[in-house]
């Protein structure tokens, strides 16, 4: 009986080390491929400032090119056409985005705006690795009588096509007029 007892005792003491080693591993797979994606998921969500601070200026980029007609707005300098001229390229930045400047070479087939181009250009430091110094074009894109800025991967754009939404569509769906409005 004596034996019996002090068998359940030593039964009942805990975790084998083989046993804690195979969770720690498991734990270690488990981080291997949730620190990547997290890292990931952070930089996609910087990404979308661009989209944000851009979205904000294009009233007065519309502005700007309906007084202009002939020219894509430009805002390296101070100068800006109408009653809603646009900001500097510096003063259209965020926590993320160091720049976003406008410009381009106007269409003067289409009455749309194509040809005109917008650049939004990451900070260089605290932001994501793969963001940093990097930039998205943007091009006009006027369907149906709306006028929306397409981001375009590829030519222009620096940032990896995997941060990037899947509303950037290839430089070749631009020039058809296939891209998507966002």
């Amino acid at each position: 009986m004596k034996a019996m007892t002090l068998m359940k005792q030593l039964v009942q003491r805990g975790f084998t080390l083989i046993e804690l080693m195979i969770v720690i591993a498991i734990i270690g797979i488990l981080a291997a491929i949730a620190i990547p994606q997290y890292q990931d998921y952070t930089a996609r969500a910087q990404v979308g400032e661009a989209f944000s601070l851009l979205d904000g200026a294009k009233i007065a980029f519309l502005d700007n090119l309906s007084v202009s007609g002939t020219s894509c707005p430009s805002n390296t300098n101070a100068q800006g056409n109408g009653a809603n001229p646009l900001p500097q390229a510096t003063a259209l930045s965020g926590r993320y985005i160091e720049s976003i400047s406008f410009g381009g070479e106007y269409n003067k087939e289409s009455a749309d705006g194509r040809g005109c181009e917008a650049t939004a250009k990451f900070k260089s430091s605290n932001i994501a690795g793969p963001l940093a110094g990097q930039s998205i074009k943007f091009v006009v894109q006027a369907t149906g009588g709306s006028v929306s800025f397409v981001c375009v991967k590829g030519t222009g754009t620096t940032v990896p096509a995997r941060l990037l939404p899947n509303t950037c569509v290839n430089p070749d769906e631009v020039a058809t007029g296939a891209a998507k409005n966002s």
